[in-house]
């Protein structure tokens, strides 16, 4: 508590009490953050000048806590050291939405469970480097939807990416990002949701490799619907897919990828697979022999 005095017109002072505003344990300064302060106290809006923000100590972050507030902010970095979860609704939907990001650490994520977390986190920005090799499993709905949507990264590392499962969970994830050249998703085992992969490389022109070697489940009303239109893959394996239920989940899945030659399945799947919606269009890959021989 602070004291302040002041006087009134009998000369008799008049004693109040303030509560003082406690210090955030983490705290952030405004200077190049959205502006700077001259030296006259004067903010004055340069517009986002710092070359990098490090979100220092945060492990998780709030419901809309961080909804927009860096749209077309022109910094190049973006640091979450210690992210370890994304728990809440809309914690960082548009975060850096439109904005001029090139490089986002997240080496530390685990998971991702809030609906709508990451939607549309770095859409139509400049991202072209991200280090999410921790994360183990993308679990809330439209959690990363559009999440890298139209970004310039070139290459994706998922690979400790065990769990997509809930609906709209990585719908568009990263579509249209035309310079990603491979993925690596040698650990996921289950997609299942409501068009839980629809078009989650769609448009990746230059997608030529693509490892979903532990997918054991696909399920889903249109679970993987356009989930690689017009990439670049040339053969696909599912070695240990087991389970494909729903309406139509592998329905369009490789829809136009011309290049797309071997799609090849275990042998003991081949009623499954022969009995679902896309298969007498090879699921879009016009070009493509079916092979059950794993």
């Amino acid at each position: 508590m602070a004291k302040l005095t002041l006087g009134d017109n009998s000369g008799a002072p008049a004693i109040f009490t303030v509560q003082e505003v406690p210090k955030a344990k983490y705290g952030a300064t405004i200077d190049n953050i959205i502006g700077n302060i001259d030296e006259n106290g004067i903010l004055q809006q340069t517009k986002n000048k710092a070359p990098s923000l490090c979100f220092s100590g945060v492990k998780d972050v709030g419901y809309f806590a961080c909804n927009g507030v860096f749209e077309d902010i022109q910094i190049e970095e973006a640091l979450f050291p210690d992210l370890i979860q994304l728990t809440n609704s809309a914690s960082c939907q548009s975060m850096f939405d439109s904005s001029f990001v090139k490089k986002v650490d997240f080496h530390n994520l685990v998971t991702i469970s809030g609906s709508s977390a990451c939607n549309t986190m770095f859409y139509r920005g400049k991202m072209s480097d991200t280090t999410l090799g921790a994360l183990t499993r993308i679990s809330g709905s439209s959690a990363c939807r559009k999440m890298f949507s139209n970004c310039s990264i070139v290459d994706v590392n998922l690979g400790n990416l065990e769990y997509i499962d809930a609906d709209y969970a990585a719908e568009e994830m990263f579509d249209s990002c035309s310079d990603i050249k491979e993925v690596n998703l040698g650990k996921l085992k289950i997609l299942s949701g409501f068009y839980v992969a629809k078009s989650m490389f769609r448009y990746c022109y230059s997608l030529n490799s693509i490892n979903l070697d532990s997918l054991e489940e696909i399920s889903g009303y249109y679970a993987c619907y356009e989930m690689f239109t017009n990439c670049k893959i040339q053969n696909i394996k599912f070695p240990k897919l087991v389970t494909i239920s729903g309406n139509s989940p592998m329905a369009s899945m490789f829809s136009n990828c011309k290049n797309l030659l071997e799609i090849h399945f275990r042998s003991d799947m081949q009623t499954a697979v022969e009995a679902l919606s896309g298969y007498s269009t090879k699921f879009g890959a016009t070009n493509a022999t079916i092979y059950f021989d794993l």
